[in-house]
């Protein structure tokens, strides 16, 4: 029976801004005069002028929470002298100005939050892993990847989802910082992220070295559901559609990623939590190569029956 659906009115995305237009733009709005000119002397870098109005104003009265945003204009304009001096006043460290250093690749930037308490291994939230997965996505780059994985960031730390820097890395990484973090596990560390899957959705032109390379590392059950082994990761995701590394492949329709996995025998009967074979996930986002490929072995599987 058809039924008279609903119109929705399209979302538009939100313009993405940089640190800086959101700083600047503050500034503009800021009432406090004494405090945007606080930040607006912070981002400029101008040391002894900063610490000369941040004393004032700390001194009449003004909570450090307040002065959050001359902690990300030093961020921005990359002036230690002045990011230790607000540390040091008791400015609050948080993850935004964290992120800020990172898109920078500002290294020393990042020491001085590390001797200010920053853990390097703290999820960024509930469904995002620790920020060396931020570093990999956003700055990839072996010099940063470096730095995190010498002072301690473990590739393999999850958050409350099972998703890791690891798995951001086979997702979207260069192939050099992805073998960069694996270097760094050992063997026979029980790698977390449900690798495979994230690599089999990857769209990149290198996207079969990456499926093959986690293929051969991590000899992975081909078989396995998304988070099909962590009850909490698939009851939040199973609305989606949760299947095999296949599926994935399937819906982001990379053929040789497809073929690959067949010709490793994966089970092309098997159904995602919404019930579809990898085949129907193809045909549904109407990737016709990734179909072929999936007919083909599905009637070569039903002729040896």
């Amino acid at each position: 029976m058809d039924y008279d659906l609903p119109q929705f009115e399209p979302v538009h995305l939100p313009l993405v801004i940089s640190d800086a237009e959101i700083l600047c733009e503050r500034q503009l709005r800021l009432e406090n005069t004494k405090i945007a000119n606080a930040e607006a002397l912070c981002y400029a870098g101008d040391v002894s002028a900063a610490t000369a109005n941040i004393t004032q104003l700390l001194q009449s009265g003004t909570h450090v929470q307040n002065l959050q945003f001359c902690l990300l204009g030093t961020v921005l304009c990359e002036s230690q002298d002045l990011v230790r001096m607000l540390l040091d006043a008791g400015v609050p460290l948080n993850l935004v100005n964290v992120k800020s250093a990172i898109k920078q690749r500002s290294l020393p930037t990042l020491s001085l939050f590390l001797e200010h308490g920053w853990d390097i291994n703290e999820r960024e939230d509930w469904c995002l892993p620790p920020l060396l997965s931020y570093a990999v996505a956003t700055a990839p780059d072996e010099s940063l990847v470096s730095w995190f994985l010498s002072n301690g960031a473990d590739p393999n730390a999850r958050c409350e989802m099972d998703v890791t820097p690891l798995s951001t890395a086979v997702g979207c990484a260069p192939l050099p910082i992805i073998k960069q973090l694996f270097a760094h596990c050992p063997l026979s560390t029980p790698l977390r992220g449900q690798l495979l899957h994230w690599a089999a959705r990857r769209t990149s032109d290198d996207a079969d070295d990456v499926a093959q390379f986690v293929l051969e590392r991590c000899r992975p059950n081909l078989n396995k559901i998304l988070y099909g082994d962590d009850a909490f990761s698939y009851e939040v995701r199973k609305v989606v559609g949760l299947g095999t590394a296949l599926h994935e492949a399937a819906r982001m329709g990379r053929p040789s990623v497809v073929q690959m996995l067949l010709r490793k025998g994966t089970d092309i009967s098997i159904r995602d939590s919404r019930g579809n074979t990898a085949l129907e996930v193809a045909e549904l986002y109407e990737n016709h190569a990734a179909v072929s490929l999936l007919r083909f072995a599905e009637k070569s599987a039903s002729a040896k029956m």
